[in-house]
C-alpha cells in the first residue's frame, strides 16, 4: 500500500526553508477533457443535420423533423449538469465517497432492476423515457460500480488473494451489475464494466492466476449470451463480411469504412461531409460521431482526438500513480480504465475494426446520460489528482503494487533503473 509521505510542520522546518505547496489542480487533465468537450460541440452540431432533416420515424406525425440545433441545445443542457455535478465531486473529500458507496452502489441496483422491468425501449435498450429524451441507468452504473469496487477492494487488503473471501464475491458483484445490465440490451457496456473490474482487481494485487481462471469461465459465459442472441451473431457476421447484407447488417460499417479513407489530412471541411447521412438515424452524432469526425477533419483530426485520449490516459494513471491511499488509487484506476476503455471501442467501431456496439464517444457524442457522468468522473479524478503527493506522481510514475515474493509489478529493467536512482 501506498504510503504518504510525512512532512515536516512548520515548526520543525528550518529556518528560510520553503514551505510544502499543495498541489493545484492537474491542468493538462482538464485541458485534454475541456478540448474534447468543445470539439463535442461542433461534431454534434455539423453531425445532427444527418437526423433533423429526416422524418422522426418514432413520432406521432412521421412527417415531423426537429431544428438544426436541437441536439446541441439539448447537449449544452446536459453539459451545464454535468459540469455543476463534477466541480462538487471534484472537492468531495475521499471519505464522503466511501461513507455513502454502498448506497449509490445499492441504488444503482435498484434503479437498474426497475428499468429492466419498467423501462421503454428506445433503439433495441431499456431506459427512462423522460422529457422528449431517456435516461440509461446503466450510465450511471459505471461511477456507481467504479467507486462501490474501489472501497470494497481497499478494504480487504490481502483477503483479496483468497478465492472465497476475494474474488469469489467480488465475481458475484460484477454478474450482479453486468446481468442487469444484459438484460437491459447493453451488451457492450457489460463488457466495459467488466474490463474496469478486472483493472481495479490487477490493481488490488489479485491473485493473477485466480483471475485468469475466472476470466476463462466470465468469457464462456460472455460467448453464450452472443450464441443466443440472433442480433448479436448478426453483428458479428456483418462485422467479418458486411458486403453480404449491404441492405441490412453490414449497412453501417460499410458506410463507416468510406467515412474513413479518402478524405486527406485536412478531411472534407466542418460540415461539408456526406456519409454522416447515409448513416442509421440517430447514430452520427452519437455512436458514429467519430466517424463523422475523421471525414470533416481528416487525418489531423482524428489524431487529435485520440491524441487528446492519450493524454487523458497518462494524466490518469499519473494521478493513481501518486494517489496516497488506496482508495483514491484505485478509483481513479477504474475511472481512467472507463473512459479510455470506451474511447478506443467507439473508435474502433468508427474504424470499422470492431462490431458496432452502440457505444458512445466520452465528453464528444450526444447523450445526456454518457455526458453526465463523465463528467462526473473527470470531477473525482481532478480531484483525486489534486490530492496527489507530487513526489510520487512522476511523469513516469508507477503504482506501488506488491508481487507475491513483495516485489513491484514491474519490468525488470525497470526496476533495475530505480534501484540504480536509489543507490
Amino acid at each position: 500500500m501506498i504510503q504518504a509521505i510525512p512532512r515536516a510542520s512548520a515548526q520543525e522546518a528550518p529556518a528560510g526553508a520553503a514551505q510544502p505547496r499543495r498541489p493545484g489542480p492537474d491542468r493538462a487533465l482538464a485541458a485534454a477533457a475541456t478540448v474534447l468537450v468543445l470539439i463535442g460541440l461542433v461534431a454534434i452540431y455539423t453531425a445532427s443535420p444527418s437526423t433533423t432533416m429526416r422524418p422522426m420515424p418514432f413520432a406521432d406525425d412521421p412527417s415531423t423533423t426537429l431544428s438544426t440545433t436541437h441536439f446541441l441545445e439539448r447537449h449544452v443542457v446536459w453539459l451545464v449538469i454535468g459540469i455543476l455535478g463534477g466541480s462538487i465531486l471534484f472537492g468531495l473529500p475521499a471519505r464522503v465517497l466511501q461513507r455513502f458507496s454502498v448506497l449509490g452502489f445499492m441504488g444503482t441496483l435498484a434503479l437498474l432492476a426497475a428499468v429492466a422491468l419498467l423501462g421503454a425501449q428506445i433503439n433495441g435498450s431499456a431506459r427512462w423515457a423522460l422529457a422528449s429524451g431517456s435516461v440509461q441507468p446503466s450510465e450511471l452504473a459505471k461511477l456507481a460500480t467504479v467507486i462501490y469496487l474501489a472501497d470494497w477492494l481497499a478494504g480487504r487488503g490481502t483477503e483479496i488473494r483468497q478465492w472465497s473471501r476475494g474474488l469469489l464475491p467480488y465475481s458475484m458483484l460484477i454478474g450482479t451489475v453486468c446481468g442487469l445490465i444484459i438484460v437491459q440490451g447493453h451488451f457492450s457496456t457489460s463488457l466495459l464494466i467488466l474490463a474496469v473490474a478486472a483493472a481495479m482487481l490487477y490493481v488490488a494485487d489479485a491473485d493473477v492466476w485466480q483471475m485468469a481462471r475466472a476470466g476463462l469461465i466470465a468469457g464462456l459465459v460472455l460467448v453464450v449470451f452472443v450464441a443466443t442472441a440472433r442480433y448479436r451473431v448478426e453483428r458479428i457476421q456483418s462485422f467479418l463480411d458486411p458486403t453480404a447484407d449491404p441492405l441490412g447488417a453490414g449497412y453501417q460499417m460499410l458506410y463507416v469504412g468510406q467515412a474513413m479513407t479518402g478524405t486527406g489530412w485536412f478531411g472534407t471541411g466542418l460540415a461539408q461531409g456526406h456519409v454522416k447521412y447515409a448513416f442509421p438515424y440517430g447514430t452520427a452524432h452519437t455512436d458514429t460521431v467519430f466517424a463523422v469526425i475523421a471525414e470533416e477533419t481528416g487525418v489531423a483530426g482524428a489524431l487529435l482526438v485520440i491524441a487528446l485520449f492519450g493524454l487523458l490516459g497518462w494524466r490518469g494513471y499519473r494521478a493513481a500513480a501518486g494517489a496516497v491511499d488506496r482508495f483514491d488509487r484505485l478509483v481513479a484506476v477504474g475511472l481512467t480504465t472507463w473512459l479510455i476503455a470506451q474511447a478506443t471501442i467507439h473508435i474502433g467501431v468508427s474504424t470499422a475494426v470492431v462490431p458496432p456496439t452502440g457505444v458512445t464517444l466520452p465528453f464528444i457524442s450526444y447523450g445526456g446520460s454518457s455526458l453526465v457522468t463523465c463528467l462526473w468522473a473527470m470531477g473525482l479524478l481532478l480531484g483525486i489528482a489534486r490530492r496527489a503527493d507530487p513526489v510520487r506522481a512522476v511523469a513516469y510514475g508507477t503504482l506501488d503494487l506488491r508481487w507475491r515474493n513483495g516485489r513491484a509489478r514491474l519490468s525488470r529493467a525497470h526496476r533495475a533503473r530505480r534501484a540504480g536512482r536509489a543507490g
